[in-house]
């Protein structure tokens, strides 16, 4: 994956803007707020482009780029419902390109744990539907069920990637994943009244554990075909 040093650096400049950007959107600076969440997925591109060939991460790359279109459009959410609505789109592409990336990776054990988390997933889904639908207006339910079925999908696909010879990679993968759902949880919860909270608390949490998720995915996936790659030129 390149120099080990170099590498390092875009992550720990993502780490400090993803902290300076929660700081900022907590105490309302708001220009700053915005400068610091533009520039959040550029970086994880840049550690991306070092970390593997282009031919290798055009997929993970993709998901980036989305998720950074769905940034911007975000941040307008609160002058238009159309704002809002791009913003889904991008994240509802980025989520399927991230699942086309991970379900390269995807296996299934017919096994009691194996069908107790895609239940509880498909639970989660469901209630959350069920939830918002009390809050949100007719426009809305088709994008909100589409966006909440493929955000568990890829959950599910997280969950159940081949772990075995990529333990490390496979948990950041999936708990990436899992803060990905949180993230977006309550996101939609909040802004749509199902859930009380103060636009700092809100903040705080939908932004830790988008940040955080944007990179344990990053750095899980980006190591995983890494090795892949070191395997197949040994090969």
């Amino acid at each position: 994956m390149g120099n080990n040093t170099l590498l390092h650096l875009p992550l720990a400049l993502f780490l400090a803007i993803s902290g300076l950007h929660i700081y900022f959107g907590m105490y309302d600076f708001d220009f700053y707020e915005k400068v610091t969440k533009v520039l959040l997925m550029p970086i994880l591109i840049f550690y991306t482009t070092l970390s593997l060939p282009i031919a290798r991460s055009t997929l993970l790359l993709t998901a980036l780029v989305f998720s950074g279109i769905g940034d911007i459009l975000l941040l307008y959410s609160n002058l238009s419902e159309w704002y809002f609505i791009g913003g889904l789109l991008a994240f509802l592409c980025a989520h399927l390109v991230y699942i086309l990336q991970l379900k390269k990776w995807f296996t299934f054990d017919h096994n009691l744990g194996s069908y107790s988390s895609i239940s509880l997933i498909l639970l989660f889904v469901f209630l959350m539907i069920g939830i918002l639908y009390a809050y949100i207006e007719a426009l809305m339910c088709l994008p909100i069920t589409v966006y909440a079925f493929v955000i568990g999908t890829m959950m599910t696909i997280a969950l159940h990637s081949q772990r075995a010879k990529y333990l490390n990679y496979y948990i950041l993968i999936a708990f990436g994943a899992f803060l990905f759902v949180i993230s977006d949880s309550v996101l939609a919860l909040s802004k749509f009244g199902a859930l009380n909270l103060t636009t700092a608390i809100r903040h705080l949490i939908v932004m830790t554990s988008y940040c955080l998720a944007q990179l344990l995915l990053v750095i899980g996936i980006s190591g995983r075909i890494h090795l892949e790659v070191i395997k197949s030129n040994l090969g």
